[in-house]
């Protein structure tokens, strides 16, 4: 009597096997591309939104009102001001989770020296992306390459962000600086800005805002970009991966 054969054969188990391997590595790197291209698109965006900012400063969009001027008073421009912070007890407006831009729209006071914040807006960034800058610190390649100063974190410490530290867009030229709003920071004078920050050479320069998918000051994350803003030439930004 014949026996019909029951199973697998150790070929054909050895076929499955590497049919199941080769589709769970194409699996797993169309999810590793379809992460890169989403991240990608979040970092485009941040661009795009700052860029927006930047037009819409040099166009003075947003003309005097009643409500918001007075008499002798006029756009100054605007800022960004780049934040990880979402909690409200401490000021922050980012939602939770997310980095955000916070936008400040400027005006003069009576007193041309001085400018002050009359309204603002928050642009918050997809993809649990967050930013990692630094204090201002000369850098010879920036220098080299005629900028003063350069603002950069290569080592990513998220504990030293821009949470006082704004890029102002200057309405009409477009003209970009860089300005410290805490009390030590020289351009703060009381509740006003002073205007004079405005023609400080140290205050323009090479921003390097670094980007990551991680929240913690320790674990700068595995996506990291550059979103580069060149203040000495204001229409400049772009962003690259590190």
């Amino acid at each position: 009597m014949k026996f019909k054969r029951r199973g697998f054969t150790l070929v054909e188990v050895t076929i499955v096997l590497a049919i199941s391997s080769a589709m769970l590595v194409m699996s797993w790197g169309f999810f590793t591309l379809r992460k890169s291209i989403v991240v990608d698109d979040a970092v485009d965006q941040m661009v795009s939104s700052i860029q927006s900012v930047q037009a819409e400063a040099k166009k003075g969009l947003g003309p005097p009102d009643s409500t918001g001027f007075n008499s002798g008073e006029t756009i100054y421009g605007e800022a960004i001001e780049f934040s990880n912070n979402s909690d409200s007890s401490t000021g922050g407006r980012c939602a939770v989770g997310q980095s955000c831009m916070i936008v400040h729209k400027l005006k003069t006071t009576t007193d041309p020296q001085y400018f002050t914040e009359y309204e603002s807006y928050v642009i918050n960034n997809a993809q649990n992306l967050f930013y990692y800058t630094a204090e201002p610190s000369v850098d010879s390649g920036c220098t080299a390459s005629g900028y003063n100063t350069c603002f950069s974190n290569t080592a990513q410490d998220k504990s030293k962000d821009f949470a006082t530290h704004w890029i102002v867009i200057r309405n009409g030229s477009g003209r970009n600086f860089y300005m410290d709003t805490g009390s030590d920071g020289g351009c703060k004078s009381g509740t006003v800005y002073l205007t004079s920050c405005e023609n400080n050479p140290n205050k323009q320069g090479l921003l390097q805002q670094a980007i990551t998918n991680s929240d913690s000051t320790t674990a700068p994350g595995e996506l990291k970009y550059y979103i580069d803003i060149d203040m000495l030439n204001g229409s400049s930004i772009k962003s690259r991966r590190i």
